[in-house]
């Protein structure tokens, strides 16, 4: 139960519903800071997939966090709204 991304587009929305997100980064991304989950190749990918087998309840758990971190705590779908209705 992850997702492979080539872009960051989407990544906090994912994170934020605790999904383990696997995030290629051939250039920094708007994410930079955030070292976890990402690979720059193939042999890298492997690795974190062999990992996520032996220890996916850390991966959810780490993925759930960063998405607080990013997101803050509440309803995504909600904090849309407001932000838009505020901004908009």
């Amino acid at each position: 139960d992850f997702s492979i991304l080539g872009s960051s587009s989407v990544y906090p929305e994912l994170l934020y519903r605790g999904k383990v997100v696997f995030r290629y980064t051939p250039i920094n991304d708007d994410y930079v800071e955030i070292n976890w989950g990402q690979f720059t190749n193939e042999a890298e990918l492997l690795n974190l997939l062999a990992e996520y087998r032996v220890n996916a309840n850390g991966f959810h758990q780490t993925a759930d966090e960063i998405g607080k971190y990013l997101c803050g705590q509440g309803n995504i779908a909600e904090n849309y709204k407001r932000f838009l209705f505020a901004y908009m």
